[in-house]
């Protein structure tokens, strides 16, 4: 899926496409691997320390 096929989905700005992108890449993720998953799990795969800012909170 490309950048814009997945902003044309829902709200999402094209910085954060890009990011999600990058830290997909950086992780060796591609869109079927969290395609079916929540987006909560899906996140902490991408950004896993922001998942530990939240639990720390």
């Amino acid at each position: 899926m490309t950048g814009r096929e997945i902003r044309s989905t829902g709200h999402i700005s094209q910085r954060s496409t890009k990011l999600a992108g990058e830290a997909a890449d950086k992780a060796g993720l591609t869109w079927g691997d969290v395609a079916d998953m929540p987006g909560r799990e899906a996140c902490g795969l991408l950004f896993p320390a922001q998942g530990e800012a939240r639990d720390a909170s």
